[in-house]
């Protein structure tokens, strides 16, 4: 196992964990195509998860669904590990309470207390890549309205299994150090587009 390291920039276009696995293109991702020319899977929340998984794991596998967001929480075919407490690099799973949605996935980049964590993600049609502060008492979403419905996370097992309040204690020490020299990157939300 590796240490984690979170990902607080946008994927470079030509890393092929974010490019269609079809034969076309040469990538590793197996989720659907969104730019017929480049290959790339993304914007597109499970086409980013898949890649991010892949980075995380060192591997050119994923084994999630490629199904709608919605699915993945229950497609339990791929063998790994599910909770309702967040972990490093474990994919967070919604549903929304529209039947027949897609639902929404994002990766856990940073987990700042017990009742927050700070997600990477990417949107269809929208963000290339989005940092997002989610917070339990919000069913995990990052704003009030939302639709988006938590079902739970899928843990990634490359990752260590860690305390969630020792995790939170250990990113507000590193954020006052942070501050102290001048070098806050506390993330709220950032976005890119390409």
């Amino acid at each position: 196992m590796s240490e984690f390291r979170p990902r607080t920039t946008p994927p470079n276009p030509s890393d092929l964990r974010w490019i269609s696995d079809d034969g076309r293109f040469g990538g590793y991702n197996r989720c659907m195509i969104i730019n017929d020319s480049t290959g790339l899977v993304i914007p597109n929340c499970t086409g980013y998860v898949h890649g991010r998984w892949m980075e995380i794991s060192g591997t050119h596998e994923c084994p999630l669904s490629t199904s709608n967001a919605a699915n993945y929480f229950g497609y339990t075919a791929d063998g790994m590990p599910r909770g309702s407490e967040p972990q490093l690099g474990a994919v967070i799973c919604f549903s929304t309470g529209q039947g027949g949605q897609p639902g929404h996935v994002a990766i856990v980049e940073e987990i700042v207390d017990e009742n927050t964590i700070i997600t990477s993600d990417s949107n269809f049609g929208h963000e290339y890549f989005v940092m997002r502060t989610r917070y339990r008492s919000l069913g995990w979403n990052f704003w009030a309205g939302s639709d988006l419905v938590f079902q739970g996370f899928i843990y990634n097992p490359n990752q260590k299994k860690y305390n969630i309040l020792l995790l939170a204690a250990a990113a507000k020490k590193r954020r006052k150090e942070e501050e102290e020299n001048g070098k806050s990157i506390r993330i709220q939300q950032y976005s890119s587009s390409l």
